[in-house]
């Protein structure tokens, strides 16, 4: 009676956690549904500020409320076995550094501190899901992705034509503007292709409509001009044909060799004039936290969207911000030098594991994370941190075991 109350207990938390992921990833295009009528009503022109996002609040909160449940019946899950991954070691010094970072910030601003655990969330949730996510549940979640692929190639294809053609762009298609479909922003928008096609490419049974959907990823990369997506792209393709070749093991001349020719040509493959001064303005920004943020952080959720977004609804609180366009700004400014190297050093021994004992479906997704912190902050970006959480997970659960 005990064993069977016991299997009950796990069972129905898998499958809450598993019906929340796949109910927020159903959501995706809800979330952003008035930011892009607004666009679509000025011409693509108008570049709104978080403060100015029309989408109620109830509304996105949806995604908040699934990670916080997702976390719960994760840490339920482990605390009903008494038993976790051995993994688990990682999560408990990554919290102890931002529980350190948290209450440090918390005494002098308490709002800001609160908005950095949501930041927090995905990469925490990534450890407690290890063990709970397999193959069969990413095929499910993969064939939702192609179809949301379909809905945001579609607004790209109106997008792009009804939409006025901007300055600083002269793309190769001969329309100067940048589709974001599903998403406001365009380079969350190239993100969420790249990540399509990698979940379609490593996930999804041979079919047409899997070549289509991975044909239909890369045009949607490229309309947006997105230069790290392009990159991101790019390898992606080189990797599944290097595989396919099995040409595993001259991958270290080949990749080196791909991303520098299109580190290149970016700014004639995404026609975007003013890519340098872009890029620049990122590192400057992580130079600059490195300077104000010490060994420990007492910035935590400094260096955050929701942070930013707070600071501008709510003026009067003076709510403390820090700019941070890329998620390795992000962690140094929330975290501190002290957890930003945790995690390199944890991302740099991932990398060499994956790497080293070639597997192609985590080397892929390691990649694409490295990439895309460069020009995003991948934490906040749904729902492609949720996708890099329940990714991570299998692939930990996988090589670790």
């Amino acid at each position: 009676m005990l064993v069977l109350r016991n299997s009950i207990l796990f069972v129905r938390p898998k499958i809450i956690i598993e019906n929340l992921i796949i109910l927020g990833i159903i959501f995706t295009p809800i979330f952003n549904v008035f930011e892009i009528i607004s666009r679509f009503n000025s011409g693509g022109l108008v570049d709104i500020t978080t403060a100015d996002f029309s989408t109620p609040t109830w509304v996105k909160l949806i995604k908040d409320i699934i990670f916080i449940s997702v976390f719960i019946c994760s840490s339920l899950l482990i605390i009903n076995n008494f038993k976790a991954h051995k993994s688990f070691k990682i999560f408990i010094l990554l919290i102890t550094v931002i529980t350190t970072s948290f209450f440090s910030t918390f005494i002098y601003n308490p709002i800001t501190a609160l908005a950095g655990l949501r930041w927090a969330l995905p990469m925490l949730t990534m450890f407690l899901l290890v063990g709970h996510i397999d193959k069969n549940f990413l095929f499910k979640i993969t064939k939702i992705l192609m179809l949301l692929l379909l809905i945001h190639f579609f607004l790209q294809i109106i997008q792009t034509l009804f939409y006025v053609s901007r300055g600083g762009l002269d793309t190769l298609i001969g329309r100067n503007t940048r589709p974001g479909g599903l998403f406001y922003a365009a380079n969350a928008g190239g993100l969420f292709s790249c990540m399509v096609y990698y979940f379609t490419t490593q996930y999804a049974k041979r079919s047409k409509i899997k070549r289509i959907v991975k044909i239909l990823s890369i045009i949607s990369v490229f309309v947006t001009s997105s230069a790290t997506s392009y990159i991101i792209i790019l390898i992606l393709f080189s990797l599944n044909i290097i595989s396919k070749l099995r040409l595993n093991n001259f991958m270290t001349i080949f990749l080196p060799l791909i991303f520098f020719i299109v580190l290149l040509n970016l700014t004639f493959i995404t026609g975007r004039l003013q890519l340098g001064a872009s890029m620049g303005s990122r590192n400057k920004n992580i130079i600059e936290a490195v300077k104000d943020v010490g060994i420990i952080s007492t910035s935590f959720g400094y260096g955050t969207i929701t942070g930013k977004q707070l600071a501008k609804v709510y003026k009067d609180l003076n709510i403390a911000t820090m700019p941070a366009d890329s998620n390795y700004a992000s962690i140094i400014i929330n975290i501190g030098i002290l957890g930003f190297v945790l995690i390199m050093l944890l991302l740099f021994n991932w990398l060499l594991k994956v790497y080293i004992n070639y597997n192609e479906k985590a080397f892929s997704l390691t990649i694409i994370f490295i990439l895309s912190s460069m020009t995003l902050i991948v934490f906040e970006a749904y729902p492609m941190n949720l996708l890099f959480s329940i990714g991570f997970a299998n692939h930990i659960n996988n090589i670790y075991n």
